[in-house]
């Protein structure tokens, strides 16, 4: 059913001044508010053309939204669960409160889009995401793979993404103060100049990351890995380091670190220890 009345939305702009053949415009806005909450399962909208087209809290599970426009989009409160939004135009869309458990947004375009306080409980793929100055606050995710993706600039202050694949990920200047990354990986990240202060990284992977000019005040890194890691210029004051893994590391400055393991303790600051 939601094949035909998009194909029929689709002939209808045809010809019309002004509406591009390629577009199905707000046409199908006010029949998707009529059956948004109707939508069964494994719906095929590949490629589609939704460009800011309102789907509030829609059941979207299981959809294919691969490679679909649905930039500018209200998707607040949809469920996605287990749906297919890989290579999908999100740029500046509103997911807040999604449920994205399972679901597959491998090369999607975040930029801009707002996910805050959406929730997924397990294998959420955005690996490769362009999530740039996106808004991830107070995400709950449970191990996301996030790893390669663009997440500069992000917002995700207060996010709780336990066991993520973060890692290779270019989280340049994102805002990630009093966030969960509980045995999350971070390994080879770029993490310049990143607000990670009160965050909790206890047990992650941090080896190998650049955490140049990084704000790590109050930061709970027990038992974390940090060999490698490039600490210049980063504050690491009441950072706590029960336990860490501190081989290898570069330019770091412990001064006000909190139980900095004996094995790494120094008179003075090298450049490496």
């Amino acid at each position: 059913m939601f094949r035909i009345i998009f194909e029929k939305l689709f002939k209808r702009g045809r010809g019309k001044p002004g509406i591009p053949t390629d577009s199905i415009g707000k046409d199908l806005d006010k029949f998707l508010k009529q059956i948004e909450r109707k939508i069964g399962h494994h719906y095929d909208l590949a490629n589609a053309n939704l460009t800011g087209v309102d789907l509030y809290e829609a059941g979207l599970s299981e959809a294919n939204l691969s490679g679909a426009n649905l930039s500018g989009a209200n998707l607040a409160g949809a469920n996605l669960t287990g749906t297919d939004l890989s290579g999908a135009d999100l740029s500046g869309a509103d997911l807040s409160k999604t449920i994205l458990t399972g679901a597959t947004l491998t090369m999607a375009l975040l930029s801009e889009a707002n996910l805050s306080n959406s929730f997924s409980s397990f294998d959420t793929d955005l690996s490769n995401a362009d999530l740039r100055r996106a808004d991830l606050s107070k995400a709950i995710w449970s191990e996301p793979n996030l790893s390669n993706a663009n997440m500069a600039h992000a917002k995700l202050a207060g996010a709780n993404l336990l066991k993520a694949n973060i890692s290779r990920a270019n989280l340049f200047k994102a805002d990630l103060s009093g966030a969960d990354l509980l045995g999350s990986d971070l390994s080879g990240a770029n993490l310049s100049e990143l607000d990670l202060s009160s965050a909790r990284l206890n047990r992650a992977n941090l080896s190998g990351a650049d955490l140049t000019g990084a704000d790590l005040f109050g930061a709970w890194l027990y038992e974390s890995n940090l060999s490698g890691a490039d600490l210049t210029g980063a504050t690491l004051t009441m950072a706590l380091l029960t336990n860490a893994v501190l081989d290898g590391v570069i330019g770091p400055n412990f001064t006000g670190a909190k139980n900095i393991p004996d094995q790494y303790l120094f008179d003075s600051h090298p450049d490496k220890l």
